[in-house]
């Protein structure tokens, strides 16, 4: 995400995760939708989580967090990317 990310506090690097087939924690990136859910993504290691969401068929929102994933995990301050 680069220089974006950094100034929204999302630390750079790679982030291993098993994907998951239904929730909204470690989903499969190819099944995340503009569905008004906001999915978190967390390797077990690492104090920052990242959350994605989907406004539109063409915007990615992505943002990050301290503690646990759940499922009501809320977006707070994000980079917009179009996707």
């Amino acid at each position: 995400m680069g220089a974006a990310g950094l100034g929204k506090g999302i630390p750079s690097g790679s982030r291993r995760f098993i994907p998951q087939q239904s929730g909204q924690v470690n989903r499969e990136f190819s099944q995340v939708k503009p569905d008004g859910k906001v999915y978190c993504y967390h390797d077990g290691r690492q104090e920052a989580k990242v959350l994605i969401t989907m406004p539109s068929a063409t915007k990615l929102r992505v943002g990050t967090t301290t503690g646990s994933c759940t499922q009501t995990s809320t977006m707070g301050d994000y980079v917009e990317f179009d996707r």
